[in-house]
Parts: structure tokens; C-alpha cells; sequence
């Protein structure tokens, strides 16, 4: 149920969330990836609250105009969960491939952010899209490059008292399914 709490987490704060810009350190600075583009990113996470400290490793793969399904899973990869946003919302998917609402194992609270995010703005924040937020502050500490497009390596986000830091070890462009 921890790791769950926690995959949580990481919708709630890729749902609002601004990134400052970078600062333009010369040369000619590659474009971010386009919203039409489908991609997938895997890495792990660092997430810190005042009751717990885990590391997550996550699969998330953005198909541009269909959906983003996330993969997130423990250290070990033995624990397991897969959210699924696509138009008709947010969910969690079983290992049968049945969708179930996210609302329906989600404290009501957090239901007005998830409901408000579009699948495009919610992988914006993995792509180092600015977004306008005053609830959740992310900043990408770190850039990388695939192919044409800059790409963020390293992203730390805060949102109340929680921390995510996510370190992406890697970046594909995928054809969409």
C-alpha cells in the first residue's frame, strides 16, 4: 500500500507543477520535445516526505494524443503499480489490464488536481515544460540530449512538505501504437 501512496505521489506532483527556466549557459540550445511526440523515459526516484524516504524505479511512456502509463515499482523491482491517464482520466491498471478510476482508492482531496490536468500537461513536467503552478516547485537540475531534442536529466520537485528527486537514465522516441 506504501508504494502505491507513493506512485501517487508522483501524479499529484507532475499535475502542477512549474519549472523556472534555465539559463542559456551559450552555444545554440536544443528545442524541448514536442507535445506530438511520443516517448518513453525510465529512471528512479528519490521520494522524501516527513514520514517516509523511498527510492522507486519508473517506466513512463508518453503516447502523444492517447495516453501516459506509468510503471512504478521498488528498488527490486518486486511491488508493482501502473497508472494509466489518458482522456477519460486517471487510473489504476491490474494485472488483467482492467482500468480501474483512480478515484475509487484516492482520498478526495487530491481528486480536483488529477481531474484538472490533461495527459499532455501531465508528462509536461518530465519533458521540462514550464508549467504555471504556485502549488508544486520543480526545477530540472540537470539536461540531457535525445537527438535533436533537449531533455531533462535529473528533476527535483516540491509540493507541501514532500520531495521527489528524479534521476531519468533513459530517453526513446517510440511510434505510436
Amino acid at each position: 500500500m506504501r508504494l502505491w501512496s507513493l506512485a501517487f505521489l508522483l501524479v499529484v506532483v507532475t499535475g502542477c507543477a512549474q519549472l523556472p527556466p534555465e539559463p542559456n549557459t551559450g552555444g545554440e540550445v536544443a528545442a524541448l520535445l514536442p507535445k506530438s511526440m511520443s516517448w518513453r523515459a525510465s529512471g528512479k526516484m528519490l521520494v522524501t516526505s516527513s514520514s517516509n524516504n523511498q527510492t522507486l524505479r519508473f517506466s513512463w511512456t508518453h503516447s502523444a494524443n492517447i495516453a501516459d502509463r506509468v510503471v512504478v515499482s521498488d528498488s527490486l523491482g518486486l511491488r508493482s503499480a501502473v497508472l494509466l491517464h489518458n482522456k477519460n482520466g486517471f487510473f489504476t491498471v491490474d494485472s488483467d489490464n482492467r482500468l480501474t478510476p483512480l478515484s475509487n482508492a484516492m482520498a478526495a482531496r487530491h481528486l480536483a488536481l488529477l481531474e484538472m490536468i490533461t495527459p499532455e500537461n501531465w508528462a509536461a513536467l518530465l519533458t521540462g515544460t514550464q508549467l504555471d503552478s504556485e502549488t508544486v516547485v520543480a526545477q530540472v537540475l540537470d539536461w540531457s540530449t535525445l537527438d535533436t531534442y533537449r531533455v531533462p536529466r535529473r528533476l527535483r520537485i516540491e509540493a507541501n512538505d514532500d520531495l521527489l528527486r528524479v534521476m531519468i537514465s533513459e530517453w526513446d522516441v517510440i511510434s505510436d501504437e
